[in-house]
This record gives structure tokens, C-alpha cells and sequence, in this order.
């Protein structure tokens, strides 16, 4: 496990997501708006939950976020939340398991942007 990540961020590429949802426009808002709301509910909860010394519940909100995220395909992003899951089950220093949580909030607030500019072109007037 390479805890050190190359913090690049890489644009968020909808064609998964466009190809599940059939192009389906409202399928694929209705799919960005529950991405959008684990964008900010998991770094919240993980932090948290870090700071009450709970990492079973960081590890549950880590899986969790990698299924709000899977649509996306974005590997760099999953592989630090299997990352952090790993890390705790393998009882890892609290530096290192911070260090994963802060990797992954520089892959939230960029993905955020990108999944919140996709929603707002999909509820432009055509």
C-alpha cells in the first residue's frame, strides 16, 4: 500500500455514467445529486469521526464514499478510501490514517467542482 499519492487531479470523465443511465439526462442528475450529497457528508463524517479516535466508523464512511463515488470511475479517488479502509484494518499510525483523510478531501473539493458544474449543464434550458 503506497500511502503517498500524487495529489493531481484528474477532470471527471461522465461517460460511465452517461452510458448507465442510457444518456437519460434526469437519471443522470438524480445519480450526480446523490454523489453531490456523499461529496459532502463523508469527508465531514471521517473527520469527525478521526477526531473521536472511532475508526471503525471512519473505515464504514471510507467504503461508503467509494460506492457514492463508483459511478464516477475515478481510480485515483477509490484507491485512497481502499487505501484508508486498509490503513485502519491494518491499525496504522493516526498519521498516516490523517494523511489519507486530507489525500482524500484534495480529490472531494476537486470532484465536487466537476460533478457540480456536470449537474448545473444538465439543468440549463436547451
Amino acid at each position: 500500500m503506497n500511502l503517498v499519492k500524487e495529489l493531481t487531479h484528474q477532470k471527471v470523465d461522465f461517460s460511465y455514467l452517461n452510458e448507465i443511465t442510457g444518456g437519460n439526462n434526469r437519471l443522470m442528475l438524480s445519480l450526480l445529486n446523490a454523489i453531490i450529497k456523499g461529496l459532502r457528508e463523508y469527508p465531514l463524517r471521517m473527520e469527525e469521526a478521526f477526531k473521536e479516535g472511532e475508526t471503525r466508523r471512519i473505515c464504514e464512511a471510507a467504503h461508503k464514499f467509494k460506492s457514492t463515488i463508483a459511478p464516477l470511475e475515478y481510480d485515483t479517488f477509490s484507491e485512497v478510501l481502499s487505501d484508508l479502509e486498509l490503513a485502519i484494518k491494518n491499525k496504522l499510525p493516526d498519521s498516516e490514517i490523517k494523511l489519507l483523510i486530507k489525500q482524500s478531501g484534495f480529490f472531494t473539493k476537486n470532484t465536487l467542482v466537476d460533478v457540480l458544474e456536470k449537474a448545473e449543464e444538465l439543468n440549463r434550458p436547451i
